[in-house]
C-alpha cells in the first residue's frame, strides 16, 4: 500500500509541474530577459524577444510612442508620456544616440497597446524595455 501511495504522489507531482510551467510569452515577451553573459535580468521589467535588426533611436522611440498616443485616444485617456528620445532612453538606461533592436521596440508598442485603462497605460513604457544594441551610439542618431 505504500508503495502505491508513493507512486500516487509522484504522479501528482509530475501532473502538477507539467501544468504549472513558465507562462512568460505573449507578444511583449518576458518579464526576465537576457541580461547577456551576466545572466537573466529579474527586474520586473517587459524585455521582448530581440529580432536581431537595428534600427535608429528616433525610429524605435516612435514606435512606441505611437502606440502609446493611439492607445491614449482610444482610451479617451488624458495622458502623457516622456518625450522621444527619453521615452525608451530611461527606462533602457542607453547611452545617446544608441541603436535599438526593432523586435523590442515593436514589442514594447504592443505591450503599451495592450493597456486596459488610463492608469495602466501611464505605467506601461517605463515598464518595458526596447533593447539597445551595446557599442551602437553614436550610429543610432542622424550626422
Amino acid at each position: 500500500m505504500a508503495r502505491w501511495l508513493g507512486g500516487l504522489f509522484l504522479g501528482a507531482a509530475l501532473v502538477l509541474s507539467l501544468a504549472c510551467g513558465d507562462d512568460t510569452g505573449g507578444a511583449a515577451g518576458s518579464t526576465s530577459g537576457g541580461g547577456g553573459a551576466g545572466g537573466a535580468i529579474d527586474d520586473g521589467k517587459v524585455r521582448p524577444p530581440p529580432s536581431g535588426v537595428a534600427i535608429a533611436e528616433a525610429e524605435a522611440c516612435a514606435k512606441v510612442e505611437k502606440a502609446f498616443q493611439d492607445r491614449a485616444t482610444a482610451l479617451g485617456c488624458a495622458a502623457t508620456s516622456r518625450s522621444c528620445p527619453d521615452l525608451i532612453r530611461a527606462p533602457s538606461g542607453a547611452p545617446v544616440c544608441s541603436q535599438y533592436d526593432e523586435g523590442a521596440a515593436e514589442g514594447c508598442a504592443v505591450y503599451v497597446e495592450e493597456s486596459t485603462d488610463c492608469d495602466d497605460l501611464r505605467t506601461r513604457p517605463d515598464a518595458c524595455i526596447v533593447a539597445p544594441i551595446e557599442g551602437s551610439e553614436p550610429a543610432g542618431c542622424p550626422s
